[in-house]
């Protein structure tokens, strides 16, 4: 391939991330100045795929579609494809038409084809999740609940579905929550639900998800959250296995200084786990499901002693033991270490 055509490669590539939400285009330019280094022999999809953002099957895809006419020629109007319009120009890469010969910008042509027409397959994982989903959750799908379209599932739980919804009123994406017992849902577990929205609402951290609103209708209980469009750091290390130490420390810092803040205001999150850190398309953590968190300045009753709270693999030994009483901080500090012991080792 020549160097021309791997720049349009590259260009094509970044574009289509963009669109589909994959990658913020401040990131991707940095990825292109790591690929357009000397010592790089990767193109910016390889990089992609092996930092996550991309799926490999997905950057095959794209590859076809090079081949495909999505172009348009801005003098002649006749489409053309990226392949058949690559062209070395002075500077570097433009597009030439095959038909008329007008040579224009990759970007600017770019730029014109219709982003459906780059839409991306659904991910396997949120697919995957679909299908855990039960008649009545599935139902949901498509409707239209207190002013959110639901248009996707991103995870299910024991407690929530969190679905893909556009918040028509302001035209942009969110993560909504809604518990699954609906209508016949318990005191406690209404209670449980309403506790957790309450604990995020008070945290305003950039490492931790940010939550809108709630609210309540059509028999369905719910919150909206911020989206964060990215791999959780599970789903990275089943990919990659470990971390580099310098990039498992950068990350761990920044997640702990995130729960620094929850602590300081009262609030012990007891289920910290690489299934619930979210990576935002610049690779920085953010923290979700607060579902078993606990507000220290208010009442314990939700909590019972002698149950075991959390997930076995990442609980503090009081947890184990179901000591509620000395469940605090410092439980959320153990996860911490074990977060990083994983990421470092692979091995729990």
């Amino acid at each position: 391939m020549s160097a021309f055509t791997s720049e349009l490669e590259d260009r094509f590539t970044a574009h289509v991330c963009a669109v589909n939400g994959r990658c913020s285009r401040a990131r991707l330019a940095a990825l292109r100045e790591r690929c357009a280094g000397s010592d790089s022999v990767l193109s910016l999809g390889q990089l992609l795929v092996r930092e996550r953002l991309l799926r490999a099957s997905e950057y095959l895809e794209l590859r076809r579609w090079i081949e495909r006419p999505l172009l348009r020629c801005p003098a002649c109007e006749q489409p053309f494809s990226l392949a058949e319009g690559e062209h070395a120009g002075e500077d570097g890469a433009v597009l030439r038409c095959p038909h008329c010969g007008t040579i224009s910008e990759p970007d600017a042509l770019l730029e014109a084809i219709d982003p459906d027409a780059l839409r991306l397959p659904a991910r396997e994982d949120a697919d995957a999740a679909g299908r855990l989903l039960s008649g009545r959750e599935s139902q949901i799908l498509g409707r239209t609940i207190g002013g959110y379209e639901i248009v996707g599932v991103l995870g299910v739980g024991a407690m929530g579905v969190v679905y893909r919804a556009r918040q028509l009123e302001l035209d942009r994406l969110v993560a909504l929550k809604v518990l699954r017992a609906g209508e016949q849902a318990s005191g406690a577990q209404l209670e449980r639900f309403l506790a957790e929205a309450r604990a995020v609402a008070r945290l305003q951290h950039p490492g931790i998800v940010r939550i809108h609103e709630i609210g309540h209708e059509q028999g369905v209980h719910f919150f909206s959250m911020e989206l964060i469009e990215g791999p959780t750091l599970q789903q990275v290390l089943e990919d990659e296995g470990r971390l580099e130490p310098a990039r498992a420390a950068e990350l761990l810092e920044q997640v702990a200084r995130a729960v620094h803040y929850a602590h300081e205001r009262g609030i012990v999150h007891r289920d910290l786990k690489p299934g619930n850190i979210l990576l935002d398309a610049e690779g920085r953590p953010h923290i979700t499901d607060f579902g078993l968190a606990h507000d220290t300045g208010r009442d314990t009753s939700l909590t019972r002693s002698g149950v075991a709270i959390g997930t076995p693999l990442y609980m503090s030994p009081e947890q184990v033991r179901g000591d509620s009483q000395a469940v605090g901080p410092a439980s959320d500090v153990f996860a911490l270490g074990t977060i990083l012991y994983r990421t470092l080792t692979a091995t729990l």
